[in-house]
Protein backbone atom coordinates (compact mmCIF):
# COMPACT_ATOMS: atom_id res chain seq x y z
CA UNK A 1 0.00 0.00 0.00
CA UNK A 2 1.66 3.50 -1.03
CA UNK A 3 1.42 5.84 1.72
CA UNK A 4 1.46 9.70 1.94
CA UNK A 5 2.23 9.72 5.96
CA UNK A 6 2.40 13.12 7.61
CA UNK A 7 3.57 13.93 11.00
CA UNK A 8 2.13 16.34 13.31
CA UNK A 9 4.07 17.72 16.49
CA UNK A 10 6.96 15.82 18.27
CA UNK A 11 5.43 12.68 18.73
CA UNK A 12 3.77 12.00 15.36
CA UNK A 13 7.12 13.20 13.66
CA UNK A 14 9.38 10.67 15.77
CA UNK A 15 6.79 7.59 14.42
CA UNK A 16 6.87 9.30 11.32
CA UNK A 17 10.42 8.99 11.06
CA UNK A 18 10.76 5.45 12.22
CA UNK A 19 8.19 4.18 9.86
CA UNK A 20 10.60 5.61 7.14
CA UNK A 21 13.72 3.88 8.15
CA UNK A 22 11.68 0.54 8.62
CA UNK A 23 10.13 1.21 4.94
CA UNK A 24 14.20 2.40 2.78
CA UNK A 25 15.63 -0.69 5.18
CA UNK A 26 13.03 -3.37 3.63
CA UNK A 27 13.61 -2.02 0.12
CA UNK A 28 10.34 -1.62 -0.65
CA UNK A 29 9.72 1.93 -0.55
CA UNK A 30 6.28 2.42 -0.61
CA UNK A 31 6.21 5.44 1.73
CA UNK A 32 6.38 9.18 1.18
CA UNK A 33 6.74 11.13 4.26
CA UNK A 34 6.89 14.89 5.70
CA UNK A 35 7.05 15.90 9.14
CA UNK A 36 5.19 18.98 10.86
CA UNK A 37 6.59 20.75 13.90
CA UNK A 38 7.32 24.18 15.57
CA UNK A 39 10.01 22.68 17.62
CA UNK A 40 13.25 22.99 16.14
CA UNK A 41 14.52 20.61 18.20
CA UNK A 42 12.34 17.74 17.65
CA UNK A 43 12.55 18.07 14.08
CA UNK A 44 16.37 18.34 14.47
CA UNK A 45 16.40 14.94 16.26
CA UNK A 46 14.76 13.10 13.77
CA UNK A 47 17.63 10.44 12.24
CA UNK A 48 15.86 9.09 9.26
CA UNK A 49 13.22 11.60 7.21
CA UNK A 50 15.53 14.10 4.84
CA UNK A 51 15.42 17.61 5.44
CA UNK A 52 13.56 18.51 2.79
CA UNK A 53 10.63 16.11 4.69
CA UNK A 54 10.88 18.48 7.78
CA UNK A 55 8.61 21.28 7.94
CA UNK A 56 9.32 23.82 10.61
CA UNK A 57 7.26 26.85 11.35
CA UNK A 58 8.78 28.67 14.45
CA UNK A 59 6.51 30.47 17.04
CA UNK A 60 6.30 34.09 17.03
CA UNK A 61 4.53 34.39 20.68
CA UNK A 62 3.36 32.21 23.72
CA UNK A 63 1.68 29.05 22.46
CA UNK A 64 -1.70 28.12 23.16
CA UNK A 65 -3.97 25.53 21.45
CA UNK A 66 -5.53 28.90 19.49
CA UNK A 67 -2.39 30.20 18.13
CA UNK A 68 -1.39 27.20 16.68
CA UNK A 69 -3.34 27.62 13.23
CA UNK A 70 -1.47 30.84 12.81
CA UNK A 71 1.38 30.22 13.64
CA UNK A 72 1.39 27.00 10.78
CA UNK A 73 0.97 28.16 7.38
CA UNK A 74 -1.65 25.29 6.10
CA UNK A 75 -0.65 27.05 2.21
CA UNK A 76 2.86 26.63 2.94
CA UNK A 77 2.20 22.94 4.16
CA UNK A 78 0.33 22.00 0.84
CA UNK A 79 2.70 23.61 -1.36
CA UNK A 80 5.87 21.73 0.24
CA UNK A 81 3.65 18.03 -0.08
CA UNK A 82 2.25 18.55 -3.76
CA UNK A 83 5.98 19.03 -4.28
CA UNK A 84 6.86 15.84 -3.25
CA UNK A 85 5.82 11.83 -5.14
CA UNK A 86 2.43 11.64 -4.57
CA UNK A 87 1.62 10.17 -7.63
CA UNK A 88 -0.06 6.41 -7.26
CA UNK A 89 -0.41 6.75 -3.48
CA UNK A 90 -3.34 4.60 -2.08
CA UNK A 91 -3.76 6.75 1.02
CA UNK A 92 -3.27 9.69 3.72
CA UNK A 93 -2.35 9.35 7.39
CA UNK A 94 -1.47 11.46 10.01
CA UNK A 95 0.53 10.38 12.74
CA UNK A 96 -0.23 12.47 15.86
CA UNK A 97 -0.07 12.12 19.64
CA UNK A 98 -3.20 12.92 21.46
CA UNK A 99 -3.77 15.60 23.89
CA UNK A 100 -0.35 18.06 22.02
CA UNK A 101 -1.29 21.32 20.61
CA UNK A 102 0.44 21.03 16.87
CA UNK A 103 -2.40 18.43 16.42
CA UNK A 104 -4.96 21.32 16.21
CA UNK A 105 -3.99 21.93 12.45
CA UNK A 106 -4.92 18.96 11.37
CA UNK A 107 -8.81 19.97 10.00
CA UNK A 108 -7.71 22.41 8.17
CA UNK A 109 -4.88 20.47 6.58
CA UNK A 110 -7.45 17.59 5.78
CA UNK A 111 -10.12 19.82 4.25
CA UNK A 112 -7.57 21.07 1.87
CA UNK A 113 -6.17 17.95 1.50
CA UNK A 114 -9.67 16.92 -0.05
CA UNK A 115 -9.89 19.30 -2.01
CA UNK A 116 -6.58 17.97 -4.50
CA UNK A 117 -7.12 14.43 -3.31
CA UNK A 118 -9.92 11.52 -3.90
CA UNK A 119 -7.75 8.86 -1.51
CA UNK A 120 -8.92 8.24 1.83
CA UNK A 121 -7.38 9.87 5.03
CA UNK A 122 -6.52 8.07 7.86
CA UNK A 123 -5.09 8.83 11.37
CA UNK A 124 -2.44 6.87 13.07
CA UNK A 125 -3.08 8.97 16.61
CA UNK A 126 -1.38 7.31 20.17
CA UNK A 127 -3.28 7.75 23.77
CA UNK A 128 -1.10 9.69 25.97
CA UNK A 129 0.33 7.64 29.13
CA UNK A 130 -1.59 8.80 32.63
CA UNK A 131 1.47 10.49 34.05
CA UNK A 132 1.11 13.08 31.75
CA UNK A 133 -1.30 14.55 33.57
CA UNK A 134 -5.19 14.97 33.18
CA UNK A 135 -5.15 17.69 31.35
CA UNK A 136 -3.63 15.83 28.44
CA UNK A 137 -5.67 13.44 29.10
CA UNK A 138 -9.14 15.60 28.71
CA UNK A 139 -7.67 17.51 25.47
CA UNK A 140 -6.18 13.92 24.28
CA UNK A 141 -9.94 12.94 24.50
CA UNK A 142 -11.39 15.83 22.50
CA UNK A 143 -8.86 15.39 19.63
CA UNK A 144 -10.21 11.79 19.67
CA UNK A 145 -13.32 13.35 18.81
CA UNK A 146 -12.14 15.96 16.28
CA UNK A 147 -10.10 13.12 14.82
CA UNK A 148 -13.21 10.88 13.98
CA UNK A 149 -15.22 13.39 12.74
CA UNK A 150 -12.89 14.43 10.28
CA UNK A 151 -11.14 10.83 9.27
CA UNK A 152 -11.97 8.00 7.27
CA UNK A 153 -10.79 5.57 10.25
CA UNK A 154 -8.47 6.48 13.19
CA UNK A 155 -6.21 3.51 13.90
CA UNK A 156 -4.97 3.98 18.00
CA UNK A 157 -2.34 2.90 19.78
CA UNK A 158 -2.27 3.00 23.74
CA UNK A 159 0.87 4.34 25.07
CA UNK A 160 -0.30 3.68 28.85
CA UNK A 161 -0.94 -0.30 28.13
CA UNK A 162 2.48 -0.52 26.23
CA UNK A 163 4.30 1.29 28.53
CA UNK A 164 3.08 -1.11 31.37
CA UNK A 165 4.17 -4.16 29.02
CA UNK A 166 7.33 -2.90 28.66
CA UNK A 167 7.79 -2.22 32.58
CA UNK A 168 6.69 -5.77 33.23
CA UNK A 169 9.01 -7.64 30.75
CA UNK A 170 11.84 -5.24 31.98
CA UNK A 171 11.15 -6.17 35.40
CA UNK A 172 10.65 -9.73 34.79
CA UNK A 173 14.19 -10.08 33.16
CA UNK A 174 13.82 -13.15 31.78
CA UNK A 175 16.02 -15.43 30.58
CA UNK A 176 14.41 -15.69 27.07
CA UNK A 177 12.62 -12.60 25.71
CA UNK A 178 9.36 -13.38 24.56
CA UNK A 179 5.60 -11.09 23.47
CA UNK A 180 6.81 -7.51 23.38
CA UNK A 181 10.57 -7.47 24.21
CA UNK A 182 10.96 -10.33 21.51
CA UNK A 183 10.14 -7.61 18.84
CA UNK A 184 12.16 -4.34 20.26
CA UNK A 185 15.47 -4.13 21.21
CA UNK A 186 15.32 -4.82 25.23
CA UNK A 187 17.80 -2.45 27.76
CA UNK A 188 16.09 -2.85 31.25
CA UNK A 189 17.89 -0.10 32.56
CA UNK A 190 17.04 2.45 29.98
CA UNK A 191 13.68 1.51 30.47
CA UNK A 192 13.57 2.95 34.42
CA UNK A 193 16.26 5.41 33.98
CA UNK A 194 15.45 6.97 30.68
CA UNK A 195 11.98 8.45 29.66
CA UNK A 196 13.55 9.08 25.97
CA UNK A 197 14.36 5.33 25.66
CA UNK A 198 11.11 4.18 27.06
CA UNK A 199 9.15 6.15 24.20
CA UNK A 200 11.65 5.59 21.73
CA UNK A 201 10.77 1.75 22.40
CA UNK A 202 7.18 2.69 21.92
CA UNK A 203 7.50 4.61 19.00
CA UNK A 204 9.74 1.49 17.32
CA UNK A 205 6.51 -0.84 18.27
CA UNK A 206 3.94 1.46 16.68
CA UNK A 207 5.98 1.11 13.39
CA UNK A 208 6.27 -2.50 13.38
CA UNK A 209 2.53 -2.57 14.34
CA UNK A 210 1.87 -0.50 11.11
CA UNK A 211 4.49 -0.70 8.99
CA UNK A 212 3.90 -4.29 8.03
CA UNK A 213 0.06 -3.82 7.38
CA UNK A 214 1.63 -0.30 4.98
CA UNK A 215 3.95 -2.60 2.97
CA UNK A 216 0.81 -5.14 2.24
CA UNK A 217 0.96 -6.33 -1.33
CA UNK A 218 3.93 -4.27 -2.45
CA UNK A 219 7.10 -5.54 -3.95
CA UNK A 220 10.66 -4.48 -5.63
CA UNK A 221 13.09 -5.12 -8.52
CA UNK A 222 15.30 -6.95 -6.30
CA UNK A 223 13.26 -10.09 -6.25
CA UNK A 224 11.49 -10.20 -2.75
CA UNK A 225 9.44 -13.83 -3.07
CA UNK A 226 5.30 -12.78 -4.35
CA UNK A 227 2.46 -14.67 -2.51
CA UNK A 228 0.47 -16.97 -3.81
CA UNK A 229 -2.30 -14.90 -1.75
CA UNK A 230 -1.65 -11.26 -1.99
CA UNK A 231 -3.29 -8.81 0.36
CA UNK A 232 -3.42 -5.80 -1.77
CA UNK A 233 -4.13 -2.50 -1.34
CA UNK A 234 -7.73 -2.15 -2.05
CA UNK A 235 -8.44 -4.94 0.61
CA UNK A 236 -6.55 -2.82 3.28
CA UNK A 237 -8.33 0.12 2.35
CA UNK A 238 -11.93 -1.61 2.64
CA UNK A 239 -11.32 -2.80 5.89
CA UNK A 240 -9.92 0.51 7.51
CA UNK A 241 -12.95 2.55 5.72
CA UNK A 242 -15.71 4.07 7.36
CA UNK A 243 -14.88 2.21 10.48
CA UNK A 244 -14.23 5.28 13.37
CA UNK A 245 -11.78 3.33 15.54
CA UNK A 246 -9.37 0.88 14.27
CA UNK A 247 -7.27 -1.81 16.14
CA UNK A 248 -4.26 -3.33 15.03
CA UNK A 249 -2.63 -6.37 16.52
CA UNK A 250 0.91 -8.02 15.33
CA UNK A 251 2.93 -10.62 16.40
CA UNK A 252 5.77 -12.85 14.95
CA UNK A 253 8.60 -15.18 15.61
CA UNK A 254 11.74 -16.17 14.65
CA UNK A 255 12.38 -19.20 12.56
CA UNK A 256 15.10 -21.63 13.61
CA UNK A 257 18.65 -20.80 11.62
CA UNK A 258 21.85 -23.03 10.92
CA UNK A 259 22.23 -25.77 8.64
CA UNK A 260 20.72 -28.67 11.09
CA UNK A 261 17.23 -26.48 10.98
CA UNK A 262 18.13 -25.69 7.38
CA UNK A 263 17.98 -29.68 6.55
CA UNK A 264 14.93 -30.33 8.29
CA UNK A 265 12.98 -27.77 7.44
CA UNK A 266 14.06 -29.06 3.44
CA UNK A 267 12.70 -32.24 4.78
CA UNK A 268 9.12 -30.87 5.84
CA UNK A 269 9.38 -29.61 2.46
CA UNK A 270 9.48 -33.09 0.88
CA UNK A 271 7.90 -34.82 3.34
CA UNK A 272 4.91 -32.01 3.44
CA UNK A 273 2.64 -34.05 5.99
CA UNK A 274 4.93 -34.37 8.45
CA UNK A 275 5.57 -30.65 8.88
CA UNK A 276 2.05 -29.24 8.10
CA UNK A 277 0.27 -29.46 11.65
CA UNK A 278 3.27 -27.54 12.90
CA UNK A 279 2.78 -25.07 10.27
CA UNK A 280 -0.69 -24.76 11.02
CA UNK A 281 -0.29 -24.74 14.40
CA UNK A 282 2.34 -21.65 14.61
CA UNK A 283 -0.39 -19.73 11.97
CA UNK A 284 -3.08 -20.04 14.40
CA UNK A 285 -0.40 -19.79 17.93
CA UNK A 286 0.53 -16.31 15.91
CA UNK A 287 -3.08 -14.99 15.34
CA UNK A 288 -4.27 -15.28 18.67
CA UNK A 289 -1.06 -13.88 20.00
CA UNK A 290 -1.62 -10.52 17.73
CA UNK A 291 -5.43 -10.51 18.69
CA UNK A 292 -5.14 -11.16 22.47
CA UNK A 293 -2.02 -10.20 23.72
CA UNK A 294 -0.42 -7.70 21.22
CA UNK A 295 -3.14 -5.51 20.40
CA UNK A 296 -2.63 -1.91 19.81
CA UNK A 297 -5.21 -0.67 22.39
CA UNK A 298 -7.97 -2.81 24.36
CA UNK A 299 -10.40 -3.48 23.10
CA UNK A 300 -14.26 -5.60 23.06
CA UNK A 301 -13.02 -7.49 19.84
CA UNK A 302 -16.77 -9.05 20.30
CA UNK A 303 -17.83 -5.42 18.92
CA UNK A 304 -15.35 -5.34 15.86
CA UNK A 305 -17.60 -4.93 12.10
CA UNK A 306 -15.22 -5.95 10.68
CA UNK A 307 -11.52 -7.97 10.74
CA UNK A 308 -8.45 -8.75 8.65
CA UNK A 309 -5.49 -11.43 8.75
CA UNK A 310 -2.37 -10.73 7.37
CA UNK A 311 0.29 -13.45 7.49
CA UNK A 312 3.85 -12.82 5.79
CA UNK A 313 7.01 -15.04 6.07
CA UNK A 314 8.76 -17.72 3.74
CA UNK A 315 6.51 -19.73 1.55
CA UNK A 316 7.69 -23.01 3.05
CA UNK A 317 6.81 -21.58 6.35
CA UNK A 318 3.68 -20.65 5.53
CA UNK A 319 0.37 -23.25 5.48
CA UNK A 320 -2.96 -22.62 3.87
CA UNK A 321 -4.62 -24.49 6.66
CA UNK A 322 -3.02 -22.08 9.59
Amino acid sequence: MRVLTIGLGGAGSRVVDILYDHDRRSKVCCMSAAAIDIDPNSLVQLRHLPDPARIFFPPVDVIDSDDITRIIDVEEVMTRIQGMDTMGIDAIIFCCGLGGNVIDIAPPIVEELRKSYVEPIFALAILPCLNEGKRVSAKAADDLDMLQEIMDAVILFDNETWSQKIRTAAAADEGEETGIMAQIRRNPLSLTLNPREHYSLLNERIARQIGLLLRAGEFNEFGLEVAEVVLDAGEVLNTLKGMGFVAVGYASERLPTGWLDFLHRRRSQKYFIQGSHEKAARIVSLAKKAVYDEISVPCDLTSAEKALVLIAGPSAELSMKG
